[in-house]
């Protein structure tokens, strides 16, 4: 198999192939053309040198840098329209004529033995000039040399005023900065300043040193009063919350008083209990009082040390609110001396808190201070840098305001025009220049067809088909041959058996080994021209050979039915009522004719609204009917690139099958729809993988032995797309369907 680049050279040979002989014959014409030219008068070539001249006494080091720089003037420079211009308008000559025939080169650019000889002079410039008058020329050349020394000297003087201008148009700008740079060292300084003195004469490491001993002293003062209350807590049995809880109890009457008389009934009950009864009357009324004081007591004592707190809720919750309100005044006092010192506790503590917080904040501002001095040394150093660049510049502006006074042009006339040599132009033979010029043009049309063929951005051959599906590891189901046109203007069907049909059966073969429970395909492809409708057809042709029930269902309602290849005629009125038309198989499907176990439900198309008799219920319907009562359903459905179509019916089929083609698919448009697909994050497409239809096939080989005379001039697939072409298409501006 020939390489892509043959491939697309051959097809391109074969598309373009009117060029090679055009070519030629542009070549041998303008090679004749050549041969016809009249022979040119003789020419005179004149010869002038101008000389760089060292710079002189100068009171300025511009005037003099000037000057050496004048002497690296290009040759270009010189023979410039500025130049040239005004020579020829004095002499009435054109312009693009003398600089055409006026050439300045450096001497010194030869090999180096003209090197060493040439280094011993001065540097000079050689002006050379063909004319077909000798005086003329020379006159001609010696005004050309004049008007280069007056070019060099503007061109210096033009580097001094520029140099001039710059450096004045640069100046405020670094007036600016360098005033910008000065405040904001005045700035640092008033904003950090004394954070630095206060490093330089030690008052922040005093502070720091002062922090530390103060929480050493706090440290002893919370140990102390730490060890007191932990004695207070051991002698009194108490925590501090429970001590500080207990001794308002102690201290409230009211408690007192209902503590009193919760004794009395207690007693009361006891004596009664040995006589009575507990559900005697007398029994019950005294369990009420005791149930009602105990009520008051726990309410009272909420109210005295209050609900919230957190040392009020075990009293309250374990009826402990009798024992803790009995302290003695001893006891009470202990426990008001523990509820003091709990204070100071936290009064120290939060002191060394604060303490410590205070210190990290000077350290922290003692850590910043090589920082803040860095930043400080950068300020001022900027500051250094922007004057040092103001006083250049002013330097710079008053040497070049004295050098402007001192222009003078780098370059010198060391010798005058003068003739050197006569040429005699021979005239072209036309045996030499016809076959030439035919050679070329034969090659160069070779070379326009082999851009052609790299600048194609389709797939050229099927390797390149291949090479795309291996990168991203996507199957190729098939390589499928192409097909002769048994009908006029109708898409290529395998009524009769062909040698072609070997391929089909080996692609419904590798969807069996892909999945053998595949009952319901979506054919379809990237863009028009790709020649689904052939794969769809003669695939269901295929499957309906191999004894399946099939049913070939056409949705690409965009466009009309292509069921005529079939034999099978269009419901007339499908176009107008579609819902109706697919909401049973009884009025849809349709028997070939001339294929066993072969029904196929033509399309209504074009449609206007495609997407909703897509989405209808009765398609949904039709769909799960065909699943149940066929063995092998093949969908056909608009191009991807045309409309979405494909993707409203993919969930209600097993899988998609991309249609590709030789010459016709676009790499950039497949590529692109072959990363969406198989992109298993972000597509919930099933792609079952690709076929190439029109692939090189061993079967091209016996078309014109089997098949002379059903075969049509051309390309069988051209014919197809212009039948597409020639079909009608909807009002709402449906593409055309790909055949």
């Amino acid at each position: 198999m020939a390489s892509p680049l043959v491939k697309r050279f051959t097809l391109a040979l074969k598309r373009y192939l009117w060029l090679l002989p055009l070519g030629g014959a542009i070549g041998a014409t303008a090679g004749a053309g050549l041969s016809m030219l009249p022979v040119a008068p003789p020419r005179y070539n004149i010869l002038g040198v101008l000389s760089y001249q060292r710079a002189g006494v100068s009171f300025s080091e511009t005037g003099a840098a000037i000057v050496e720089q004048g002497q690296t003037l290009s040759p270009e420079l010189l023979s410039s329209p500025d130049v040239v211009e005004p020579v020829a308008k004095q002499f009435r000559q054109d312009p693009v004529s003398i600089i055409d025939r006026l050439r300045v080169r450096d001497p010194n650019a030869g090999d180096d033995k003209d090197k060493k000889k040439k280094d011993a002079g001065p540097p000079t410039l050689e002006v050379r000039f063909s004319d077909e008058s000798g005086d003329l020329g020379v006159k001609l050349t010696n005004a050309m040399m004049q008007v280069m020394v007056e070019k060099s000297r503007q061109l210096n003087a033009a580097r001094v005023r520029g140099i001039i201008d710059s450096v004045r148009g640069r100046l405020p700008q670094v007036v600016q900065e360098l005033r910008r740079a000065e405040k904001n060292l005045e700035r640092y300084d008033r904003v950090e300043g004394a954070a630095l003195l206060a490093v330089q004469n030690g008052a922040l490491i005093e502070s720091i040193t002062t922090m530390g001993n103060q929480q050493r002293q706090l440290q002893l003062q919370l140990e102390g009063v730490s060890a007191q209350v932990r004695s207070l807590e051991q002698r009194l049995g108490l925590s501090v919350d429970e001590a500080y809880v207990s001794s308002a109890l102690s201290s409230d009457s009211m408690l007192a008083q209902l503590r009193v008389e919760l004794q009395r009934i207690e007693s009361d009950r006891l004596i009664q209990s040995q006589r009575l009864r507990p559900e005697h009357p007398q029994m019950q009324q005294l369990a009420q009082k005791q149930q009602a004081l105990e009520t008051l007591l726990n309410r009272r004592a909420t109210e005295v040390i209050g609900g919230g707190s957190a040392g009020a809720r075990p009293f309250v919750a374990t009826g402990r609110v009798r024992s803790g309100s009995s302290l003695d005044p001893a006891r009470q006092q202990l426990a008001n001396t523990l509820v003091a010192l709990k204070t100071q506790q936290e009064t120290l503590q939060r002191q060394l808190q604060l303490s410590f917080q205070a210190e990290r904040s000077l350290r922290r501002e003692y850590a910043a201070i090589p920082n803040k001095q860095l930043e400080r040394d950068r300020l001022a150093q900027q500051v250094v840098l922007k004057k040092a660049l103001y006083d250049r510049m002013q330097a710079k502006l008053v040497d070049s305001e004295a050098a402007e006074a001192e222009t003078v042009s780098s370059l010198t006339i060391a010798q005058p025009a003068q003739v050197r040599s006569e040429e005699i132009a021979q005239k072209l033979p036309w045996r030499l220049t016809i076959p030439a010029g035919f050679a070329g043009g034969l090659v160069l049309s070779g070379g326009l067809l082999f851009l052609l063929g790299l600048l194609d951005r389709r797939y050229q051959a099927d390797g390149e088909i291949h090479s795309a599906l291996s990168d991203r590891e996507i199957p190729l189901l098939g390589s499928l041959p192409e097909l002769p046109i048994r009908i006029a203007g109708a898409i290529p069907a395998m009524i009769e058996p062909l040698p072609q049909g070997e391929a089909y059966e080996q692609f419904r073969s590798s969807l069996r080994r892909i999945d053998p429970n595949l009952k319901v395909l979506l054919v379809d492809s990237v863009q028009p021209g790709e020649g689904k409708s052939v794969v769809a057809y003669n695939l269901a042709i295929a499957a309906a050979r191999s004894g399946k029930r099939t049913l070939l269902l056409e949705l690409d309602l965009r466009s009309p039915s292509a069921a005529k290849a079939l034999r099978v005629a269009v419901d007339p009125d499908a176009a107008r009522e579609p819902f109706h038309y697919y909401s049973s198989l009884n009025h849809c499907a349709r028997m070939v004719p001339d294929v066993e176990n072969l029904y196929i439900a033509p399309s209504p198309g074009p449609q206007t609204d495609c997407a909703a008799i897509l989405e209808s219920s009765e398609l949904r319907q039709l769909v799960a009917d065909a699943r149940s009562r066929f063995d092998y359903t093949v969908i056909e459905a608009t191009a991807l690139n045309a409309a979405n179509d494909a993707f409203l019916l993919e969930p209600q089929t097993d899988g998609l099958i991309l249609v590709t083609r030789p010459g016709y698919t676009d790499k950039t448009a497949f590529t692109q729809r072959l990363d969406e697909l198989s992109d298993e994050d972000n597509s919930s497409v099933r792609l079952l993988g690709v076929v190439i239809n029109s692939a090189e096939s061993p079967f091209e080989l016996y078309e014109d032995e089997l098949l002379p005379d059903m075969m049509p001039p051309g390309d069988p697939m051209d014919a197809i797309d212009e039948w597409s072409v020639a079909r009608p298409t909807a009002d709402v501006g449906a593409r055309s369907r790909d055949r």
